[in-house]
């Protein structure tokens, strides 16, 4: 498969550019990583691939409507003690 195809098949599905999409699959995964963990923003930054914090903040806001850290405020807490990763019938 060609970029040139990849690309037009990324946009045409997701209506977004590679980077864009890309970048909103970090920003979804930082947002779990956020709530289930108890890592600091910078350190999820890192961790999903962002390189500059700033920068991750202001997409972070863009996309969700709110700080990170006001996204751990409202729900780290409510949603952590929920998660389970794995089926709990196979321990």
């Amino acid at each position: 498969m060609s970029h040139s195809y990849l690309y037009k098949r990324i946009k045409l599905i997701s209506g977004q550019s590679v980077n864009g999409f890309i970048r909103f699959l970090r920003l979804r995964k930082a947002a779990e990583f956020l709530i289930t963990t108890n890592d600091t923003v910078s350190e999820v930054a890192y961790s999903v691939g962002f390189s500059d914090v700033k920068y991750f903040r202001e997409q972070f806001t863009k996309l969700f409507k709110m700080k990170p850290t006001d996204y751990i405020k409202q729900y780290r807490g409510k949603v952590s003690g929920n998660l389970r990763i794995g089926n709990s019938d196979n321990n």
